[in-house]
């Protein structure tokens, strides 16, 4: 068995949070032949109201920033324009910081909801995941911890693989590995705005990071590697963070726009990222949040990861979008036997302040937060037909999202919002909560641990478990 590097793991955590927002000092892409592009280190990003024509704003936002008309042109031919992504009704523009600077002074129409500058997103250093290696199927603590259990017949297709379809937002997923069934993609990456990527380079994960929480989500019920919980889901791979783990606040929208856009096939989104970024709420100044917004509408539902700085989720966006009926905010367990009491030791080489059955010292908590679940020592699919074992919030959110497109596959009819209150409801039950953390507010809380198998909704409705609004 791997030992888990946990010298790199604790040195990571006091480093920073899993994601940092950081203001970009150097481009995220290459520069094209111009000689001036080197200037250009700013993402602005346009929201527009409904209804309001996205381009001709964008052409006034460009004018008013004393950009040229020669140079409103796609970013991929050298120009300005990163995207326009019409289902979240933002823009992306390359400017000069004096360009953004004077992009935020001007006097905006009624058809403009917001403009802002986009923050980079970095993940930690890759070195807190395990050596990988290939050999025969395990199953997991953390399918066994949830309760997990094989799909009806009802709910898997004809290859047995279960009927549902999850979108990894994340650093890709690569495609050709043998556990898992990735039936499409789309990439989001900033490389791939400036035409700098492979067409099909959603089909590969150079960082790792995608294709390990893909696996514990909807890794294939064989005779290799691990098992996921929506064993055999249908993937579908939406990079939005780089070959080295970064992106914007941008790439995020392309990955939200590409949802919405697809709102018809996908059930369940997993988002193990994020950072540091103020409260805000629908329809304000957070294009993100406003993007969300329009996900829950659409249905969708939308998993994230509290974050890994032991500290108030509230501050890390998308975790403080929880108040949404679609967004799930997961904090990290430490389980080392797939059973509650406590009583597992760690394995070596693992510090004794990671207690079993506790919430991990690195995972956010808070008042927004939903569930908890398995996020250390965590084993799962990494590139080129291997496995690793990893730790984060990242690796806890794929346990929640394999619960709730499980229900789902079981659950055809249900809307997201549905599916979402029934595992809820299901987890909160007695004996199924974990004690989290500190609230400023109201003292110790408890969140429910993520519990596999929940009856429907109609069901919990019925019998009192979950009481409708009026």
């Amino acid at each position: 068995m791997t030992r888990f590097k946990w010298a790199a793991l604790l040195s990571a955590i006091a480093a920073a949070a899993f994601f940092t927002f950081v203001y970009a000092t150097t481009p995220a892409w290459a520069a094209c032949d111009p000689d001036d592009e080197a200037a250009w280190t700013e993402s602005v990003v346009l929201e527009v109201v409904e209804g309001e024509n996205l381009t001709t704003e964008a052409e006034s936002l460009m004018l008013a920033a004393g950009i040229p008309p020669d140079e409103w042109g796609p970013a991929a031919d050298c120009g300005r324009v990163l995207a326009e992504l019409p289902f979240v009704f933002s823009v992306g523009l390359r400017m000069t910081p004096a360009e953004a600077a004077a992009a935020g002074r001007a006097q905006h129409g009624k058809g403009v909801q917001a403009v802002t500058t986009a923050f980079t997103i970095e993940l930690s250093p890759e070195g807190v995941m395990g050596a990988a290696y290939s050999g025969p199927q395990i199953t997991p603590s953390g399918y066994t911890r949830i309760g997990a259990e094989p799909l009806s017949d009802d709910a898997v297709d004809g290859e047995g693989f279960a009927d549902v379809d999850i979108a990894t937002v994340d650093t890709g997923i690569d495609a050709g590995h043998r556990d898992l069934n990735v039936a499409g993609g789309y990439d989001c990456t900033h490389e791939a705005m400036l035409g700098l990527r492979e067409p099909d380079a959603w089909r590969r994960d150079n960082f790792g990071h995608g294709t390990h929480t893909a696996g514990t989500d909807s890794a294939i019920d064989n005779d290799v590697d691990t098992l996921g919980v929506a064993a055999g889901a249908r993937q579908w791979s939406l990079p939005v963070l780089g070959d080295t783990g970064s992106g914007t606040m941008f790439t995020l929208l392309c990955g939200a726009n590409w949802l919405l856009e697809h709102a018809s096939t996908i059930e369940a989104a997993n988002w193990s990222l994020g950072g540091f970024n103020a409260w805000s709420e629908c329809w304000s100044w957070d294009t993100l949040h406003n993007a969300f917004c329009r996900m829950d509408q659409a249905g969708i539902v939308n998993v994230v990861s509290a974050g890994n700085g032991g500290t108030d989720s509230t501050s890390y966006s998308p975790a403080n979008y929880g108040e949404l009926d679609t967004v799930v905010v997961v904090e990290a367990l430490t389980d080392y036997d797939g059973q509650p009491g406590g009583l597992a030791a760690p394995p070596e080489g693992i510090p004794t302040v990671y207690r079993d059955d506790w919430r991990a010292l690195f995972s956010n908590y808070g008042p927004m937060d939903d569930a908890i679940a398995p996020g250390v020592y965590i084993p799962s699919t990494t590139p080129a037909n291997t496995i690793a074992y990893a730790h984060g919030t990242s690796m806890a959110a794929p346990h929640v999202t394999g619960t709730i497109a499980a229900h789902l596959a079981e659950h055809p009819t249900e809307t997201g919002a549905e599916a979402v209150a029934a595992v809820l409801a299901w987890s909160a039950q007695p004996g199924w909560t974990v004690r989290s953390g500190w609230d400023a507010y109201v003292g110790p809380t408890d969140v429910p641990l993520i519990r596999f198998g929940a009856p429907s909704y109609d069901e919990l409705v019925a019998n009192g478990t979950i009481t409708e609004e009026p």
